[in-house]
C-alpha cells in the first residue's frame, strides 16, 4: 500500500500537522473532532474501554459513540480504516488514549503528536527504519500519562514484557523491551520513546543505566539570558533563552525562534551546534533523558502541570535561586496572555482572566522557601483549566488543552 496518512486532529494544530504530513506521504484523510465531545470524553471513558469496541463503532455515520466525530462528507470510518496505513493523533490530550485504542484495533502505525521531529527528513526515516512497529511516539510526548504508563510498567516489571491494556480478555497492546522477545499483541517502539536521543552521547552522561532511566542530574546554574536577535519570540516583556549548567560542566540552552515560513514558533534545546530537540509552539520540552524536566514553551495547560507536578515531587525544588528566574518568566508570560488573549472573556458577568490565577501561583513559589509552602497546585491548576473551559465554550471558541 502506498502511505497514506490520516491526519485525526483539532483547530490549528491539526491543520499544521496535515500540511507536514503532506511533504512525507499522501494525505487521504483530514478529520476535525467536534469542540463539544471534550465534555463527554470523561463521563464515557470507561464504559469504552470495557465494552466490546465494535459495538461502540457506528461506521455509517462515522463516529465512536460519545466522541461524536465530525467527519468530512462522504468520509466515513470504514472508509479511512480500509485507505490508510498510518494514523497522525494530534487532537485534546483528553482524547488519545480513545484514538490509540482505535488504531491499535485496526492494526494502524500510529504516530502519537507528532509526525514531525527534527525535520521531515527525520520523519521520513523513522517511517522507513521501523515500518512495522504500531505506535510512534515523538519527542515532546514522553510526559504523557499514556507514555509515562508504559515506562511505569515496565521498571516494576524489571523490563520483562508486561500488558497494560486488556480488550475482550485478549492482551491488545504488548511492551517490550529491544532483546526481550514479542508477546501477543502489537508491539511498542520504546526506543521511541526516548526518541534516539539515547544515541547523543551528551545525553548517556546522564542516563544511568536503561535508556528509560528517571534519574535526575543536579543542576549547579539555570539562569535566564536575553538578546534582540530578529525573528526570537517573545516569552514575557523579553526575549530570552535559558541555559543549564549541569553539574560536570555541560552547558545546554533552551531558545527559540520561528520557521521560515514564520507560521510556526519552535523551541530548541542546544549544546553548541548541536541540536537535541525541537518543538513547536503549544508543545513542551520535558523529560530528556537525564535531565531535570523544563517547561521551554507557555501555551496550554499542560506546560504548567509539568512544572508544577515536579515541584510538588520534589524533582525541582522552589529553595533553588536557580529556579526563579525560570518561575518569573512563566509567570509574566501568563500575564500576558492574559492581557491579550482573553480581555474579553466573561463567564457569570464578571470578567474571567483565566491564565492570571496561574501567574499567581508561580508568583508564589518564587517567594516560597521550600516545597511544604505549596498546597496542592496541580488541583489549583486543574479548577482554573475548568474556568477556561466554561468561557471558551460559552464564548463558542474552540477549546483544547493540548
Amino acid at each position: 500500500m502506498v502511505n497514506r496518512v490520516a491526519v485525526f486532529g483539532a483547530g490549528n494544530i491539526g491543520s499544521v500537522e496535515a500540511k507536514d504530513w503532506a511533504r512525507v506521504a499522501k494525505v487521504e484523510y483530514i478529520i476535525d473532532i467536534n469542540p463539544t465531545a471534550q465534555a463527554l470524553a470523561n463521563e464515557i471513558g470507561a464504559k469504552f474501554i470495557n465494552e466490546d469496541l465494535t459495538q461502540c463503532l457506528d461506521l455509517k455515520k462515522g463516529y465512536i459513540r460519545g466522541l461524536y466525530w465530525k467527519v468530512n462528507e462522504n468520509q466515513i470510518l470504514r472508509e479511512i480504516v480500509d485507505n490508510t496505513n498510518f494514523w497522525s493523533i494530534s487532537v485534546p490530550t483528553d482524547f488519545h488514549i480513545y484514538f490509540l485504542i482505535l488504531g491499535l484495533y485496526y492494526k494502524k502505525h500510529i504516530f502519537l503528536e507528532k509526525p514531525t521531529t527534527e525535520d521531515v527528513e527525520h520523519t521520513i526515516k523513522i517511517m522507513n527504519r521501523y515500518p512495522n512497529n504500531k505506535i510512534q511516539v515523538n519527542y515532546v510526548e514522553r510526559a504523557h500519562p499514556v507514555v509515562l504508563s508504559i515506562i511505569d510498567d515496565i521498571r516494576r516489571s524489571s523490563y520483562k514484557p508486561k500488558y497494560f491494556f486488556n480488550w475482550r480478555g485478549k492482551n491488545l497492546v504488548g511492551i517490550t523491551h529491544r532483546g526481550l522477545g514479542g508477546g501477543e499483541g502489537s508491539r511498542i517502539l520504546l526506543e521511541d520513546l526516548v526518541h534516539d536521543l539515547s544515541e547523543i552521547d551528551l545525553i548517556k552522561k546522564h542516563v544511568s543505566s536503561a535508556p528509560f532511566s528517571r534519574v535526575q542530574p543536579n543542576i549547579d546554574e539555570i539562569e535566564m539570558l536575553t538578546w534582540k536577535e530578529k525573528n526570537m519570540p517573545y516569552i514575557g516583556d523579553v526575549n530570552t533563552k535559558f541555559r543549564l549548567r549541569f553539574n560536570d560542566g555541560t552547558l545546554c540552552d533552551i531558545r527559540g525562534g520561528f520557521d521560515e515560513d514564520r507560521e510556526r514558533r519552535y523551541f530548541i534545546m542546544l549544546d553548541g551546534k548541536t541540536n537535541y530537540t525541537k518543538a513547536y509552539f503549544g508543545q513542551t520540552i520535558t523529560r530528556l533523558p537525564g535531565m531535570t524536566p523544563i517547561s521551554a514553551v507557555i501555551r496550554g495547560n499542560a506546560n504548567i502541570y509539568v512544572l508544577l507536578d515536579q515541584i510538588k515531587r520534589g524533582i525541582l525544588d522552589t529553595s533553588d535561586s536557580n529556579l526563579i528566574p525560570l518561575l518569573k518568566n512563566l509567570g509574566a508570560t501568563f500575564l500576558n496572555m492574559d492581557k491579550y488573549a482573553m480581555k474579553d472573556k466573561m463567564l457569570d458577568g464578571k470578567p474571567v482572566y483565566g491564565w492570571t490565577p496561574i501567574a499567581r501561583m508561580i508568583d508564589n513559589l518564587v517567594h516560597a522557601r521550600n516545597n511544604s509552602q505549596l498546597i496542592c497546585p496541580i488541583d489549583d491548576a486543574i479548577e482554573i483549566e475548568k474556568i477556561a473551559k466554561k468561557v471558551y465554550y460559552k464564548k463558542g471558541v474552540k477549546y483544547t488543552s493540548d
